[in-house]
């Protein structure tokens, strides 16, 4: 995944005036004439924004971002304010839906969705030397290292006699010693990247040595993978598959904290106009949204500021908005959340009966 450098966060683009175009591209395929098509639903989305009255000009940047996109990725992603291109991501996989709009507030939902699924990991790749380590970051950024101990006495041979057992054993300490250089690295790379796994992979007794070198913080996080691995590249894509696990836990997780405190008549808002009055009150921490079609096809309102917001017109008059505008509930929402410092988790459609009317929210307190 690519993005614009300075890097524009979605919480910036929450916070910015608009109006906005959002543009998800499907740039995918791999036969010779992808590119062409590519271009034909790029001139049909760029008829589709004119019409909603996209400037030219910025039109005309973004086509410019079009002409390669099928090589670098299966969606491309655009959103930019009335003067300049804010952001630009490409994605490895092709959009559900596709989306070409211009209006008032950015279209960040299918974004969220993607980044929602993007953590933090290490990947290990340890035999009886060192280890070869990759730190695969949300933003795209990929670092790998090389950790080298000693090889002398490395092997563990059988020459026979009374030197058979020192042999073995000078091997099993440079092991253990090589083990603890690697843990000792992998520590401080926990400590910088704060991943939400290790993914180790290796020599069995290497990455056994490395589980009992690392301290139990560092411990805990590891997840073996089975094979035999001469570098990290097949361990990579074994990680995705312990990413999607992590991701999909952590959804069920705020699913399941959502039911009980909405049980419980607590610290909790479910529905459109109970949730949108405690964004605007900025009482959320975490919002939940159901990946459907009815945070597209219903409205709300809101006003200049992200936190004018509410089910009504006259919800969002309460703050002195004399005309605010209409746009689609999920946007509506994830703006005020964004700005509000809370967290935002997208519900797959399969649980869509957990948060009735595809919007709820834990709430930071209650009035």
């Amino acid at each position: 995944m690519t993005s614009t450098t300075p890097r524009t966060t979605l919480v910036d683009l929450a916070t910015a005036p608009g109006p906005f175009v959002s543009l998800y591209l499907d740039t995918s395929g791999r036969a010779p004439d992808t590119a062409e098509q590519v271009q034909l639903r790029w001139r049909a989305a760029r008829r589709q924004l004119a019409e909603a009255g996209a400037p030219d000009h910025l039109l005309d940047v973004i086509g410019g971002l079009t002409g390669r996109a099928n090589l670098d990725g299966d969606t491309l992603v655009v959103v930019a304010d009335a003067d300049r291109v804010r952001l630009v991501r490409q994605l490895p996989e092709p959009p559900d839906r596709e989306t070409a709009s211009y209006g008032p507030v950015a279209h960040l939902l299918p974004l969220l969705r993607w980044e929602q699924r993007q953590l933090p990991v290490l990947v290990v790749a340890t035999d009886r030397v060192g280890a070869e380590i990759v730190a695969l970051q949300p933003d795209g950024v990929e670092v790998t290292e090389t950790v080298a101990g000693e090889t002398l006495h490395i092997t563990r041979s059988h020459p026979g006699g009374w030197s058979q057992r020192r042999y073995q054993q000078r091997a099993e300490d440079r092991w253990e010693a090589n083990a603890t250089l690697v843990a000792e690295r992998l520590t401080e790379l926990v400590d910088e990247v704060r991943p939400r796994a290790v993914v180790v992979t290796g020599d069995v007794r290497a990455v056994q040595f490395l589980r009992d070198k690392s301290p139990t913080r560092v411990a805990a996080l590891l997840h073996e993978v089975q094979g035999a691995y001469d570098t990290t590249d097949a361990a990579v894509e074994q990680a995705v598959d312990v990413v999607e696990d992590i991701a999909d836990a952590d959804v069920a997780a705020a699913v399941a904290a959502y039911r009980r405190e909405i049980g419980q008549a607590d610290r909790a808002a479910g529905g459109a106009s109970d949730t949108l009055a405690t964004l605007a009150r900025r009482q959320v921490d975490t919002l939940l949204l159901v990946d459907g079609p009815q945070l597209t096809t219903r409205s709300a309102y809101t006003g200049p500021q992200p936190d004018q917001v509410g089910a009504t017109a006259g919800a969002v008059a309460v703050f002195g908005v004399t005309d605010p505008v209409e746009v689609p509930l999920g946007d509506a929402a994830v703006r005020a959340a964004l700005a509000g410092g809370a967290r935002l988790v997208v519900v797959p459609d399969k649980l869509a009966d957990q948060v009735p009317d595809g919007i709820g929210a834990i709430l930071r307190y209650t009035v």
